[in-house]
């Protein structure tokens, strides 16, 4: 079958093109399959497309700078109920991912201290839960760039994430994986990004061509992930049947369950000043 044909199996027009609006995400190895399609202009659109760290994509939507984005979980709280997830898809992961990584020069009960990546809110949001409701312990938490050597000077441990994590695993090998850790806590899978959007610039256009990014990302998805990491530079170990087989580019009934109990925890600790309700795109 085709990639045309598999579009027309999930109810997408394969050729329909875009209206004049503005999204934004975050370039790494994970966001790649979802929107390598806009990129290429495979899927023809009009987009104006922004490239910036997640935590900006949030601010991108909250200041009416864009109309939607691909943005981490714990950024939804930011519209305080106005943006709306599209359905069906984001990405999560249950195994160890290698995306979000505590570097430790010890042991996990020894630390006191810990330096985090400054840019990566919702992971770090996720190491406080586990810590905490894990391990039962509160170390500080220090903000700062991602440099593990510097991180790590005066800090008992570093949390990197993405191209930043994989990057040290063999040079620093007492680690633990935090998707991994929220998965043996909850019993259900992390979801790390997914789609929202305004409430009055978020049509049915915009989701067919995203669930047709989804498609044709699916589909290319070794080819994709293989001149992404080639580009970086990054390890081998990620590759298409990695990325297949720990992250997933659904959002169903179990991923909705995990964002609901993410936000639990994160309102419990104080992270959160309310639990966001999670208000999907219908037609």
């Amino acid at each position: 079958m085709n990639l045309d044909d598999l579009l027309r199996q999930n109810a997408i027009d394969p050729h329909r093109a875009a209206g004049d609006k503005t999204f934004c995400f975050s370039s790494s190895y994970l966001s790649a399959p979802l929107v390598s399609a806009f990129l290429t202009n495979d899927i023809k659109h009009a987009y104006k497309i922004y490239t910036s760290e997640t935590a900006l994509c949030a601010e991108m939507l909250v200041n009416g700078q864009a109309d939607f984005g691909l943005i981490s979980s714990i950024d939804y709280e930011a519209g305080k109920g106005d943006w709306l997830i599209a359905p069906n898809i984001g990405i999560s992961c249950k195994k160890e991912s290698y995306w979000a990584t505590l570097f430790m020069k010890e042991g996990v009960n020894v630390l006191k201290n810990i330096a985090v990546d400054r840019h990566a809110v919702n992971e770090t949001a996720l190491l406080r839960i586990v810590l905490q409701e894990k391990y039962e312990i509160e170390p500080q938490i220090n903000q700062m760039e991602p440099q593990i050597e510097e991180m790590l000077k005066n800090n008992d441990a570093a949390l990197l994430v993405g191209e930043n994590a994989l990057k040290q695993l063999k040079k620093y090998p007492t680690h633990i994986d935090i998707c991994e850790e929220w998965y043996d806590l909850s019993g259900l899978p992390f979801v790390i990004s997914i789609w929202a959007g305004h409430e009055l610039g978020f049509d049915a256009g915009d989701i067919a061509r995203i669930n047709q990014a989804k498609v044709h990302g699916e589909y290319h998805l070794e080819t994709i992930i293989k001149q992404f990491c080639s580009e970086k530079n990054l390890p081998k170990i990620i590759n298409g049947a990695f990325y297949k087989e720990v992250f997933a580019l659904d959002l169903k009934d179990e991923e909705k369950e995990a964002l609901q109990e993410f936000y639990q925890y994160a309102f419990y600790l104080g992270i959160f000043d309310n639990i966001p309700e999670l208000h999907f795109y219908e037609e």
